[in-house]
């Protein structure tokens, strides 16, 4: 899971406090930037009541653009834009000091669009002119960019008359590089210069590629789709959902509403199993053969899917809460518990679930969860 770098906001009208979270130090001081412009530029702030906030939210979810997104996300298998691999940094020098500082830099790299910090340089004390001379691995699953952040350690040897201790690490500068394949493929060490806000990181960079199986083989993951973690999934499809879920679903609707029992009515057990294979094998190749089958068939596919996942939708650790916040009387109550809920999901998960609510709304089907299984069973209203 990425690091989540936190900031406390606070609401001075409805006297309420608030913890925003940010996947990487970047963007957490890009969001800090953009409000001390917002500041400068005299915005009047504007109040929202709980209710409306609760009703910006709710609409939220309802509106969730899942089902109207592309089936595939822009990255495709075999693109050559993005980066799959290690990519090797030896950090040499930063100039652009007049006085000694206690100096490192931070790497964070995209994968699929989302950032992460990756690693980080030791602290070099009291030099003017740091050097570190040391090399860090960057593995990149998807990536098109590098970030590096250039911070000052703050120094807790000065008293606080001096300086507030609560002011911490200071960012110094930072700069984010395009990752372009065509100079990275040869495996060969290539000097780079980046400039940080006027000071340069003197570094060489070097490039191993390494393909989706490989990277598979490395992490551990298991093959297939059934029994997968969901993200894994969603990973390996390049889709914000399972390619399973969303192209059943649609069969399910253009076949089989008008059928008795679906979702009810099993279909023929050798039939799943040996769709179950053709997924589990090639799901490209699979969707192709999902005409071919009874409709029973493919409903019962999906099914099994959700069941043999190794986690629920809602998550073990969050599926407690969920039966709580079912449980409130209080209807308002309920939904906001709901709705904070849903946003504590992973996004596969909830990408998963908003589709799968829209996809039985349309069906006219009701849904049952089964927590302890992952799985769900649904009946016609």
């Amino acid at each position: 899971m990425p690091r989540a770098f936190l900031t406390p906001v606070s609401s001075m009208s409805l006297s309420q406090s608030y913890l925003l979270f940010f996947s990487s130090e970047y963007e957490l001081h890009e969001w800090r930037e953009n409000i001390e412009r917002l500041k400068n530029n005299s915005l009047q702030p504007f109040p929202l009541s709980p209710d409306e906030t609760h009703s910006i939210i709710n609409s939220y979810i309802l509106q969730h653009p899942t089902t109207n997104l592309p089936l595939y996300s822009p990255m495709e298998e075999g693109e050559e834009a993005a980066l799959r691999g290690i990519l090797s940094l030896s950090i040499n020098s930063v100039s652009g000091f007049t006085k000694p500082h206690h100096i490192y830099c931070c790497f964070e790299v995209d994968c699929h669009g989302y950032f992460e910090k990756k690693a980080q340089t030791t602290v070099l004390h009291e030099d003017r002119f740091p050097t570190w001379e040391e090399e860090i691995d960057l593995q990149l699953d998807g990536a098109h960019w590098l970030r590096v952040l250039l911070w000052e350690q703050h120094d807790y040897r000065i008293t606080s008359e001096q300086q507030d201790r609560s002011e911490g690490d200071r960012l110094l500068g930072t700069s984010q590089i395009p990752l372009d394949p065509k100079n990275l493929l040869p495996k060969e060490w290539k000097a780079l210069t980046i400039d940080l806000n006027g000071h340069q990181l003197s570094c060489t960079v070097s490039y191993l590629q390494q393909n989706l199986s490989q990277l598979d083989e490395l992490s551990g993951a298991p093959r297939g789709i059934f029994g997968v973690p969901i993200s894994i999934v969603t990973y390996r499809d390049h889709s914000r959902i399972p390619l399973l879920v969303r192209h059943c679903a649609e069969d399910v609707e253009r076949r089989g509403l008008k059928e008795v029992g679906i979702y009810r009515v099993s279909g023929i057990a050798t039939d799943v199993q040996v769709l179950k294979a053709a997924f589990d094998s090639n799901v490209k190749e699979a969707v192709t053969k999902l005409k071919d089958n009874d409709i029973h068939v493919v409903a019962g596919t999906l099914k099994l899917y959700l069941r043999e996942l190794p986690e629920p939708l809602l998550t073990h650790e969050l599926i407690p809460s969920f039966v709580s916040a079912a449980a409130q009387e209080d209807p308002a109550e309920k939904d906001n518990q709901m709705v904070s809920l849903l946003h504590q999901l992973p996004e596969a998960n909830l990408n998963t679930f908003i589709y799968m609510m829209k996809h039985l709304k349309t069906s006219r089907l009701s849904i049952t969860f089964c927590p302890g299984r992952g799985s769900l069973s649904s009946s016609g209203s």
